[in-house]
């Protein structure tokens, strides 16, 4: 059954990937943000917490407390000063080659069984499934 396929790999996926996080000093949800401002900086929160599989109140305590470690800022956005955008510090910055290398290793770990057909077809086959499930959100 797909949602207990999908329960299983976020869990299992997750609790491996704190498992190799720990010795950076992350948390998966600390990674992504980082990730996602790397990709989209000035980002808001709200933009942020898609990407969590939490709620606001837990997203703002995550930003709070890296905030505080000084991995990210928050600025007032110029084209509309009602939101705040979040923004990766130099400190932040210099922790990303090895967040990429941690995170590139427990996919190939992830994929290890998988030929290289069977990784392309496995990919494909999931943005199907996720474009499917973004379509149904949005009607």
């Amino acid at each position: 059954m797909l949602i207990c396929d999908i329960s299983i790999l976020n869990r299992m996926g997750k609790l491996l990937l704190d498992e190799r996080l720990k010795n950076a000093g992350f948390i998966w949800r600390e990674m992504v943000v980082l990730m996602v401002l790397e990709e989209k900086p000035g980002a808001t929160q709200n933009f942020v917490v898609k990407f969590l599989q939490t709620d606001k109140a837990n997203v703002s305590n995550l930003i709070t407390t890296m905030e505080e470690r000084d991995l990210i800022v928050r600025r007032t956005c110029e084209e509309d000063r009602r939101f705040k955008g979040l923004y990766l510090t130099e400190s932040a910055i210099g922790h990303l080659p090895q967040l990429h290398k941690i995170v590139n290793e427990w996919e190939k770990e992830c994929y290890s069984s998988l030929t290289q057909e069977e990784l392309k077809v496995y990919k494909e086959l999931n943005k199907k499934i996720i474009e499917n499930m973004l379509f149904k959100e949005r009607n």
